[in-house]
């Protein structure tokens, strides 16, 4: 994925630089500060609270004063044993750090990717991002005009009542780490 992004910023020069490593344990600084960064299904890939930790604070040591992380994070507040379509979360209840199995199915039902990450309560992240030296922002995903149009006015209500992912926005404040 990385390599097509890096063809697509060759032919249209856009000054986009990629990189790629474990957030969680790489010294990000060696890549300069950055005013923006993603991390899109990352930290509920955290298997322990530290490591939850440590991700925070190597994203707030790559971003610039008052920079900020957007990315997608499973719901904290998420069903257990949620399902549509396309997809499956498996967990028997909302435990801090419990396995959190991920189905994903094709339009035609047949599997095709399994993956485990790690739920983690609204609390214990917001916890995470203040001591990291984050505000956060937990935005709701909505559904285009577009879409309405092309699905129907309310296709989406019933993924939109319960979403399996949030959209989340983490801004740098001034003091880097609060206690």
């Amino acid at each position: 994925m990385l390599e097509i992004a890096r063809a697509e910023e060759e032919k249209r020069k856009q000054g986009i630089e990629y990189y790629q490593g474990d957030v969680s344990e790489t010294d990000l600084t060696q890549f300069g500060k950055f005013d923006l960064a993603t991390g899109c299904f990352l930290l509920h890939y955290s298997s322990s609270r530290e490591m939850l930790e440590n991700m925070l604070d190597n994203i707030n040591s790559l971003l610039k004063s008052r920079g900020r992380f957007v990315g997608i994070n499973i719901n904290p507040e998420l069903t257990p044993n949620w399902q549509n379509y396309q997809h499956r979360y498996i967990f028997p209840k909302r435990e801090e750090g419990a396995r959190l199995g991920i189905e994903l199915f094709s339009s035609e039902g047949i599997k095709f990717a399994e993956f485990t990450a790690f739920y983690w309560g609204r609390k214990t992240y917001e916890e995470a991002f203040k001591k990291a030296g984050f505000v956060c922002s937990w935005i709701p995903l909505e559904v285009s005009q577009e879409g309405k149009e092309q699905c129907g006015e309310h296709y989406f209500d019933a993924y939109l009542a319960n979403p399996s992912c949030l959209i989340l926005e983490l801004k740098k404040i001034k003091i880097k780490k609060l206690d």
